[in-house]
């Protein structure tokens, strides 16, 4: 009997890890968290945190306030609203 292969878990890319990483725990914060408190809580050197935030930061995923506090931009709001209207749930509801 042919059995078909198992499939192979995706090897983590490190970097992209670290940064969704960074992604869902700024999430997590109510208000925008300074540099050395993500690299304390997350066990991350601030070099590395720092670098991936200027990244997501140039993406326009995360941004600074003035007081070099870091939190989500905007775009996460914008991705929110092309997911709902791409639902079929939404057009079923309009014609209600």
């Amino acid at each position: 009997m042919d059995r078909a292969p198992a499939a192979k878990a995706p090897q983590p890319v490190q970097v992209l890890d670290r940064s969704l990483n960074l992604i869902d725990f700024i999430a997590s914060r109510r208000h925008p968290i300074a540099l050395h408190e993500i690299a304390r809580d997350t066990l991350l050197p601030p070099s590395t945190v720092h670098r991936l935030l200027r990244n997501l930061e140039n993406h326009g995923y995360v941004e600074r306030d003035q007081n070099n506090y870091w939190r989500l931009s905007f775009k996460f709001l914008e991705f929110g609203h092309l997911v709902r209207d791409r639902l079929p749930v939404r057009e079923k509801a309009l014609k209600l």
